[in-house]
């Protein structure tokens, strides 16, 4: 037993019996916790055939929970039993020298579930990933969307070289949106980040994508791939499927070390909780992504790592000239193109207050509480977004 453990931490493994006590029992039930403690004991036994089985029979239920009802609502007990369950699967794809099998099952759980006892999901799927050949280097031709042109109304947003917190506070305070230059190209992701270095670090990692012009368009869809083949079929090339986006992802959560490379900006203070509870994602893709006009729930410090992005905002207090969709999942969505807008169509939208920008990489722009965006890809370009709560508009 001490030996085991010895190596569980060494290599990096999850120790599967102790996972169970990351479930609440309240919630899933002690025959299901049984359950997963007898497959913890075959997986660690080497009893490969009854692991699977047990396996099998928990990720199908914990499945069916986690994609019942929005997501958001599902209870945490079921993403932990999910994420248990990926760990022991993994565990003993990993024992029969199936790496890449062993890979995606981790990162399953740790996309559907979350990490779980530490992290030690995660850092067994970056052990694994250590050991898998790495991807082909790309071979990558530099292709650029158009800029949109400005509208009538339209006027550029004010531009500032690394402010103080002070002067900062300023711009937060009575909500302007501002670009900041000499920030983001502080962090190492600065100097370290490319397609290249996420193909080599990361490409055998299983990520979810955006497949399609825009996420309001009948055509789009997600699916789940590798960030190599990702890479291939659309920063190499041309997809026949259209653009393919990795979207909003939280990238840091399925793989910690990258936070190593980022630093959360110290104007996030101003927000409602502290620095650590920054809600950071990561967009990833190739020119001519699109995210059509909507607005997000909290304040914003959009971090252009890599390429250039164009993004046109308009305040939330003149929702009404925007046209947001009435009903179903996109309310929090125009249903006006704001790059080539029928004005005929939406005529109030010559009324709006348009600031725009174009952001390049080691620039970040502040998008104010709730402010509507609208953001487009120029060149292949890696993203980070720091949404942290505010207090929402008073209007």
């Amino acid at each position: 037993m001490r030996e085991r453990i010895r190596l569980e931490r060494e290599n990096c493994y999850p120790r599967l019996l102790h996972l169970r006590f990351e479930v609440n029992e309240l919630v899933v039930g002690s025959s299901l916790l049984r359950i997963y403690r007898e497959c913890a004991f075959a997986t660690q036994r080497c009893d490969f055939e009854r692991s699977e089985k047990l396996e099998g029979f928990l990720l199908t239920l914990a499945w069916e929970k986690l994609n019942t009802g929005h997501y958001s609502q599902v209870n945490d007990a079921w993403r932990a039993l999910y994420s248990a369950t990926a760990a022991c699967k993994g565990y003993r794809l990993y024992a029969q020298n199936k790496l890449t099998e062993a890979l995606r099952a981790c990162d399953m759980g740790l996309i559907m579930g979350g990490d779980v006892d530490g992290r030690s999901l995660s850092a067994f799927a970056s052990h694994i990933h250590s050991l898998c050949t790495p991807p082909t280097t790309l071979i990558i031709k530099k292709r650029i969307a158009d800029e949109p042109e400005a509208l009538s109304n339209s006027q550029q947003i004010r531009r500032i070289d690394c402010p103080s917190l002070e002067e900062f506070f300023e711009f937060f305070a009575r909500g302007e949106p501002v670009v900041m230059t000499g920030v983001v190209s502080q962090w190492p992701a600065f100097a370290k980040w490319s397609f290249d270095y996420f193909n080599s670090m990361i490409g055998h990692r299983t990520v979810p994508i955006e497949v399609g012009s825009s996420y309001a368009d009948d055509g789009w869809s997600q699916s789940l791939t590798t960030v190599a083949e990702f890479m291939h079929e659309f920063i190499e090339n041309e997809s026949s499927r259209g653009v393919g986006y990795i979207a909003q992802h939280r990238l840091f959560d399925q793989v910690p070390e990258l936070l190593d490379d980022v630093i959360v900006p110290d104007y996030c203070a101003f927000g409602e909780e502290s620095l650590d509870r920054v809600d950071l994602n990561i967009w990833l893709g190739p020119a001519g992504t699109v995210s059509p006009l909507h607005t997000d729930p909290k304040s914003n410090i959009f971090c252009q790592v890599y390429g250039k992005k164009f993004l046109r905002l308009i305040p939330y207090s003149e929702t009404v000239n925007v046209y947001p969709h009435e009903e179903g999942f996109l309310t929090n969505t125009s249903q006006v193109d704001v790059e080539h807008p029928d004005v005929s169509r939406y005529p109030l939208l010559k009324l709006a207050h348009v600031s725009d920008c174009v952001l390049s990489a080691g620039e970040c722009l502040f998008i104010p509480h709730a402010f509507w965006h609208y953001v487009k890809s120029l060149e292949a370009s890696i993203s980070v977004s720091c949404w942290f709560s505010t207090p929402p508009p008073s209007n």
